[in-house]
C-alpha cells in the first residue's frame, strides 16, 4: 500500500495545478488585433487581397506581436507558446468569419481598423526619409546602375534625380 500512497503524493501537485485564469476581454482584444494584423501582413506578402489602404505590416506587426506577448505574459503568467495558441485560435475564428462573409475581407477590416491605432501607439510608423536621404539613396542607385550597365538611359535618369 505504501508505493500507491507515494505515487499519489508525487502526482498530486500535477493534478492540483490550476489552469491559468481566463483572459479578460481587453486581453482577448489585443490577441485578436495580433491575429487580424497577421492575416493582413500575410496577404500583403503574398500579394493577395486589397489591403492597399493599410501600411506594410510585416516588420511592425512582428514588433507589435512581440510587445503584446510580453505584456500578456507578465499580466497572465502564461507562456509564449500558450499565447501563440490563443492567437492561432483567433486567426482561425477570423478566417471562418471571412469564409462565411459575402466580403471575405470585411470581418478582418472591422477588427484591424481600430487595431492600427493601437499598432501606431505601440510601434510608431517609420519617419519618411528627408530630402538629403532620398538624394543619397538615388546617388547610390545611380552608382550601382552605372557600374552594372554603364551610362545607360536609366543611369542618366538616376543621375539627374540625384543631382536635384
Amino acid at each position: 500500500m505504501r508505493p500507491w500512497i507515494l505515487t499519489a503524493l508525487l502526482l498530486m501537485p500535477c493534478a492540483a495545478q490550476a489552469a491559468p485564469a481566463p483572459l479578460n476581454p481587453g486581453q482577448i482584444g489585443r490577441l485578436r488585433c495580433v491575429a487580424a494584423l497577421a492575416i493582413i501582413a500575410n496577404d500583403q506578402q503574398r500579394g493577395v487581397g486589397d489591403w492597399s489602404g493599410y501600411p506594410a505590416l510585416t516588420r511592425r506587426g512582428i514588433k507589435f506581436s512581440d510587445a503584446v506577448a510580453e505584456a500578456l505574459m507578465k499580466e497572465t503568467g502564461r507562456s509564449r507558446d500558450d499565447l501563440k495558441l490563443e492567437v492561432l485560435t483567433q486567426v482561425a475564428a477570423l478566417q471562418k468569419k471571412a469564409a462565411d462573409a459575402p466580403d471575405p475581407a470585411a470581418p478582418v477590416r472591422a477588427i484591424a481598423d481600430p487595431c492600427i491605432v493601437m499598432l501606431d501607439a505601440v510601434v510608431p510608423p517609420p519617419k519618411p526619409p528627408t530630402l538629403p536621404q532620398c538624394a543619397a539613396a538615388l546617388s547610390l542607385a545611380f552608382e550601382d546602375t552605372k557600374t552594372r550597365e554603364g551610362m545607360s538611359k536609366e543611369a542618366k535618369t538616376l543621375s539627374v534625380f540625384a543631382a536635384v
